[in-house]
């Protein structure tokens, strides 16, 4: 996966965090008078249970792109998730022959049984869709690598969603107006970012602490591993986050901090500490790793990692000049 911008990572996070606390009623601002243009697409979704817990879901774009994502709870706030992302062909007759190297295959034919118009969504201008219900029947068979979840089924309910061309008004994009977290009585949040040398993410870590001795405390932590496989895109996502600041803490004083130690829950194990040891030096050090369903125990930790800490729209000059976590981010600007 790669990195557009700070601002956005800090925003995703940001979201999350005020999700676990229920302190904020929106991150983002009201809807722009502009809008999006979408063609006419035709959207066909399956929703099914394999081994071992894991809820699998398959999307297919206009019989070309296809999207499969398995994804499980862990422990009390935890979650994790393998994405597969490859190209599609129709068949005969309408028919999806989906070919996922190492996984499985998608040969489905779907036969409706019935359909209902929904009109364009609030914000949209347009004719709306046509939803068919029924069901996709052949074969699913699909097993995850380290066989960390299987099914096959030879018939399951689908869903065909058919929607007329559209123009949506769109949030406005963040730029240096974002919102004001603190202004909104957030308090205090500090980033901790790690990326590899081609500017992805590795670990993404957020703290909040709210206004006041009492105020609300929230922690959220965000890891990634990818992988290509011929055409076949796989991205593995673990998260946690929980109402609490247990699991990071930090230094008192600067801002943004020069120390800082993690410590979170499952999916992770282990802890790793942050130190600014001179402007542009720092120490990255611990056993914290992450279980990754389809990749296993990663460390999070070791060397040719880009470490940071961020705070109030400024981050250490840890990163290498020119990458996206070098620039100030305008969110929580105060």
């Amino acid at each position: 996966m790669r990195v557009a911008s700070v601002s956005g990572r800090t925003l995703v996070l940001a979201a999350a965090i005020a999700a676990s606390l229920g302190s904020f009623a929106a991150v983002f601002p009201a809807g722009a008078a502009a809008g999006d243009h979408y063609p006419a697409s035709l959207e066909e979704s399956i929703h099914l249970h394999g081994s071992h817990g894991y809820a699998i879901a398959i999307e297919v774009v206009d019989h070309q792109f296809v999207s499969v994502e398995a994804k499980k709870r862990v422990g009390s706030h935890g979650q994790v998730s393998v994405s597969y992302l490859d190209n599609t062909k129709s068949g005969p007759g309408n028919r999806l022959d989906v070919k996922l190297p190492g996984v499985g295959r998608i040969d489905a034919s779907f036969v409706p049984e019935s359909s209902r118009s929904v009109p364009a969504r609030p914000g949209c201008r347009g004719a709306g869709s046509t939803v068919e219900h029924g069901f996709c029947v052949r074969m699913i068979a699909l097993r995850g690598e380290r066989d960390y979840t299987r099914v096959h089924r030879t018939k399951v309910a689908g869903k065909v969603t058919r929607s007329a061309p559209r123009v949506c008004a769109h949030p406005d994009r963040l730029t240096s107006r974002a919102v004001d977290l603190r202004a909104r009585g957030a308090g205090r949040i500090v980033f901790l970012f790690t990326a590899n040398h081609r500017s992805a993410p590795i670990l993404e870590a957020a703290r909040l602490e709210g206004p006041g001795k009492d105020g609300r405390r929230a922690e959220h932590f965000r890891a990634y591993a990818d992988a290509k496989r011929g055409e076949l895109s796989i991205l593995s996502i673990a998260t946690v986050g929980a109402p609490t600041t247990a699991g990071y803490s930090i230094e008192a004083g600067a801002e943004p901090p020069e120390e800082a130690t993690l410590r979170p829950p499952a999916p992770f194990s282990g802890s790793a500490t942050f130190r600014l040891l001179a402007p542009t030096r720092d120490s990255w050090t611990g056993d914290l790793a992450v279980r990754m369903p389809n990749f296993g125990l990663l460390p999070l930790t070791g060397r040719g990692l880009d470490v940071g800490l961020c705070e109030a729209g400024t981050c250490t000059k840890t990163f290498p000049p020119g990458d996206v976590f070098a620039e100030p981010s305008p969110l929580a600007h105060r």
